[in-house]
């Protein structure tokens, strides 16, 4: 029932992470009205030729949301999320799925996740 940390200061309930992720996963756009830069959502959801600013390992950041590049169902499956504190995430996926992942274990394994959620609905084209 606790509220997860998303980010200093951001504590959405499930209702709202969600609203925020269709937001996000929508480009912007809520009800025929667009409500956020669609060219910066794009670039943020890796849609376009930008790679983002380089983290380490291979992570990428662009406008505030991580990106990483998982293995899954034969193919590189580009992954971009929200993280917070204890390794909250909201995962948007290429196919259109949505996870959460809620929890203050510092789980910092995010390619078993992007795996099992590829064996729901793939990201891999054909």
């Amino acid at each position: 029932d606790a509220v997860p940390i998303l980010g200093l200061g951001g504590y959405p309930t499930l209702g709202n992470a969600a609203r925020i992720a269709r937001l996000i996963h929508e480009e912007g756009q809520f009800q025929g009205a667009q409500l956020l830069n669609q060219n910066k959502i794009r670039e943020a959801l890796g849609r376009t030729g930008w790679e983002g600013y380089p983290a380490w390992s291979n992570l990428s950041y662009r406008h505030s949301l991580w990106s990483q590049s998982v293995r899954a169902g034969g193919c590189g499956v580009p992954v971009s999320y929200m993280e917070g504190l204890g390794d909250n995430r909201v995962i948007l996926f290429p196919s259109g799925l949505i996870s959460f992942q809620f929890t203050d274990e510092f789980d910092r394994y995010l390619p078993r996740l992007v795996r099992a959620v590829e064996g729901i609905r793939s990201s891999c084209e054909g």
